[in-house]
C-alpha cells in the first residue's frame, strides 16, 4: 500500500476529506490504534484496508486515528509535530507540495511527485508560456526542472524565460533590437539561468521520449518535467484512432511519474467544439475527444483569455459589416497586460475553482495580481469517487 492508496481511502468520504486537508485543523493531537466513538459523531470510512478507521469531531478539535500494524512501508509515519520552516511545504505524511511560484494558485492547487498534471487550453491562448513561466518560478526555488519541447525551439524557450526574467519585449530579444544596458541585463539573466535546467527539443515516440527522460533522470533528478505537447508526441503502435494512441501515451507517461517519483506536467489541446459555445471557458469535456486524459490526470488546469476571444469576435463583426458595406467601429481596446483566468478543472484530493493572474503580453510573462493576498477564495471540494464524473464550473462571463 502506497501514499496514493491511503489518499484515496481518506478521501472516500467528502465530510472526511475536509477535515484532514484544512490546514487550519489541528493533527498534532492524540493518534491513537484504538477505537474511538463518541455519540454518534464517528464517520466510518472502511473496514477492507483497515487503515484509515474512524474520524471523532469534538468541539474544538480533531483526531484521527490510524492503525500502523496495517502499513506494508514500515517508515511511513505522519508528520504531525513538524515544527520546521518548511512545515507549510509539506502534507501530513511529509511529502513535498510542489509550489507553481503564484500566491493564489498554490493556496488551491496542491501538486506531488509522482503525479501527472495537463494543463489545457485551445492554441493562442498561452500553454507554452505559462510552462515557461512556471520552470521560472520552480528553478528559483531550487527545483529541479526538465523541459521536453516537441512545438518550439531551444532558444525560443530561453527567449521568453530571459523576457519574463528582464522585462525586455520578447521580440526585440528574437530580433537582436536591443540596446547597450538590454544586452548586459541580457548576459546577465542568461549566466543566472544556465545550467538551472535541462531542456530538449528533440521529436520523440512515447517510447523514445520515457527512454530519454529516465536518462537525464539518473544525472539530474528532477523533481518536475515539463512536456509540451501530448498531441505532438508520436505512438510506437499504429492504432486505427488518434484517440487511442493518446490513450497509451498518457497512460504510460503517468506510470512514469511514479515509477521515477517525479511530477510530470504535460500541455494539451482541446477541441475545437467549444468555439461554438458562447461562454467559451473550457470544460472537462473538451478533453473527451483527447482519449482517457481526464481519466489518467491527477489535475486538469485550463488556460483561458477572456480578452482574446472578445478582440476576435469585435475582428469578426467588423469584418462582416465590411463585407456588407455598413459600419461597425468596435470599442473594444487591446491592453498590454490582460487578465488569464486559471481554471482548475479536476484535483484529486483538493478543490477545484479558478484563479486570476496578470499576462503582460510583450514578455509573455504571469504574475499574480496585485490584490492577490486579499483575493477571497471559494472551495468546491472534488471527492475520489466523483473524480471521473463530468465537472461543470458555473463562472459568470466577464462584462
Amino acid at each position: 500500500m502506497n501514499i496514493n492508496d491511503i489518499t484515496e481511502i481518506i478521501s472516500m468520504s467528502d465530510i472526511l476529506y475536509k477535515r484532514i486537508f484544512d490546514l487550519k485543523s489541528d493533527f498534532s493531537k492524540i493518534i491513537k490504534e484504538e477505537l474511538c466513538e463518541y455519540d454518534n459523531e464517528v464517520f466510518f470510512i472502511t473496514n477492507t484496508s483497515r487503515l484509515a478507521k474512524y474520524i471523532k469531531l469534538e468541539k474544538n478539535y480533531k483526531v484521527l486515528i490510524f492503525s500502523y500494524s496495517f502499513f506494508k512501508d514500515k517508515n511511513l509515519d505522519l508528520k504531525l509535530n513538524d515544527k520546521s520552516e518548511d512545515k507549510k511545504n509539506k502534507d501530513i505524511f511529509g511529502r513535498e507540495i510542489i509550489k507553481t511560484g503564484f500566491y493564489d494558485l498554490d493556496r488551491r492547487l496542491l501538486m506531488f511527485k509522482g503525479e501527472f498534471v495537463i494543463i489545457a487550453s485551445r492554441p493562442m491562448i498561452g500553454k507554452s508560456n505559462f510552462i515557461a513561466q512556471l520552470c521560472n518560478n520552480q528553478i528559483r526555488i531550487d527545483l529541479n526542472i526538465g523541459v521536453y519541447n516537441l512545438e518550439q525551439s531551444k532558444e525560443t524557450f530561453y527567449a521568453k524565460i530571459l523576457s519574463q526574467n528582464t522585462s525586455i519585449p520578447l521580440n526585440n530579444i528574437i530580433k537582436n533590437d536591443l540596446d547597450d544596458i538590454q544586452i548586459e541585463i541580457l548576459k546577465s539573466s542568461f549566466e543566472d539561468l544556465n545550467n538551472r535546467f535541462l531542456i530538449d527539443t528533440a521529436n520523440y515516440n512515447i517510447k523514445g521520449l520515457i527512454t530519454k527522460i529516465k536518462k537525464d533522470y539518473i544525472f539530474n533528478k528532477f523533481d518536475v518535467v515539463y512536456i509540451d505537447y501530448l498531441q505532438l508526441i508520436k505512438s510506437t503502435t499504429s492504432l486505427e484512432l488518434r484517440y487511442l494512441e493518446l490513450n497509451q501515451i498518457s497512460r504510460e507517461l503517468k506510470i512514469l511519474a511514479k515509477e521515477l517519483n517525479i511530477l510530470i506536467i504535460a500541455t494539451s489541446e482541446l477541441n475545437r467544439n467549444l468555439e461554438s459555445r458562447y461562454d467559451k471557458r473550457p470544460l472537462l469535456n473538451d478533453l473527451r475527444d483527447s482519449g482517457t486524459l481526464e481519466d489518467d490526470a491527477d489535475k486538469v488546469i485550463f488556460l483561458y483569455r477572456d480578452d482574446l476571444y472578445r478582440e476576435k469576435e469585435e475582428a469578426k463583426k467588423e469584418r462582416e459589416a465590411y463585407e456588407k458595406g455598413e459600419k461597425y467601429k468596435s470599442t473594444f481596446i487591446s491592453k498590454p497586460v490582460e487578465e488569464v483566468e486559471i481554471i482548475i478543472g479536476k484535483q484529486r484530493n483538493g478543490p477545484i475553482g479558478t484563479v486570476k493572474l496578470d499576462f503582460y503580453k510583450q514578455y509573455t510573462k504571469f504574475s499574480d495580481k496585485l490584490n492577490s493576498n486579499e483575493t477571497p477564495i471559494e472551495i468546491v471540494f472534488e471527492a475520489v469517487g466523483d473524480a471521473n464524473k463530468e465537472t461543470n464550473i458555473d463562472i459568470p462571463m466577464i462584462l
